[in-house]
């Protein structure tokens, strides 16, 4: 379990930072204080904070470089020792791409995010010097923001939704995060490194076909698929004792989905 005393979460958004910050109980600053604190007399230091990079400019790139890697290092080199939690992402790391005219080939490839994520993970993983440290790949966190891609699918007509709707998600319930952080199986190890989160992807077109909303595909639109999970890397979900079903945040739209692709790790029952 956290320990709330000397402790603090640093990311001062509206989505996980402020979910963090209610449930624990612990403070929540924005990034760019990190540099006036103390951090070595800190028990618990959450990292959420990140900036995804969608429309990155040329100007954005020193608090681009700040909030996802440079941050990360200081908070390594600061002497701080205690419990370290750093909220990464099941899209690190490189994907492979095929292109239409050459299906039979593929290269791997990075975007900006995938390879911040992936620099500030083997920064934290070369460097461990924590007493407790975890690295937790998350899907899109639900309940999400009102308004985006996945949430229009669940509550709004096809013709709001503007990306492809062959576009496929992971999930990770906010109430999965929050046994993790309060499970005292977790606290036993030294290093959680893995992913949290549904085993299944969700696709919008599903979402769509369980609405019973006939719907018709654009093809032209940006198809967003989320990256596959490496076998090589923990499934952190096994070791909780976790039913979503149980939870209050439980969404049975979205655990049909995850089912029609067989049985799911956040829906052992």
């Amino acid at each position: 379990m956290v320990n709330k005393f000397n402790s603090i979460i640093i990311g001062k958004g509206s989505g996980l930072s402020k979910l963090i910050s209610q449930d624990l109980g612990i403070s929540n600053l924005p990034s760019s204080q990190l540099n006036n604190l103390n951090l070595s007399s800190l028990q618990n230091i959450i990292y959420t904070s990140c900036d995804p990079s969608n429309n990155l400019i040329k100007k954005d790139i020193k608090t681009y470089l700040e909030k996802n890697i440079l941050n990360i290092y200081r908070i390594i080199k600061s002497g701080f020792r205690g419990e370290f939690t750093y909220i990464s992402s099941i899209d690190t790391g490189h994907f492979e791409i095929t292109r239409n005219d050459l299906p039979f080939q593929s290269e791997k490839m990075f975007t900006p995010y995938s390879l911040s994520k992936y620099f500030a993970e083997s920064l934290i993983l070369s460097e461990n010097k924590f007493h407790k440290c975890n690295i937790l790949r998350l899907g899109l966190i639900f309940p999400t923001k009102c308004n985006n891609n996945f949430d229009k699918a669940l509550n709004s007509k096809p013709e709001s939704i503007n990306i492809n709707l062959n576009s496929s998600f992971y999930i990770t319930p906010y109430s999965l995060i929050s046994r993790f952080l309060n499970s005292y199986k977790t606290k036993q190890e030294k290093l959680n490194y893995g992913y949290l989160s549904s085993s299944n992807k969700v696709y919008l077109s599903d979402i769509l076909k369980l609405r019973n909303i006939k719907y018709k595909s654009n093809n032209n639109l940006y198809t967003y698929r989320s990256k596959d999970k490496e076998k090589n890397i923990d499934d952190l979900v096994e070791n909780l004792n976790y039913n979503w079903q149980e939870e209050e945040d439980y969404n049975s739209l979205i655990g049909k989905c995850l089912n029609l692709n067989g049985k799911d790790a956040i829906l052992p029952h």
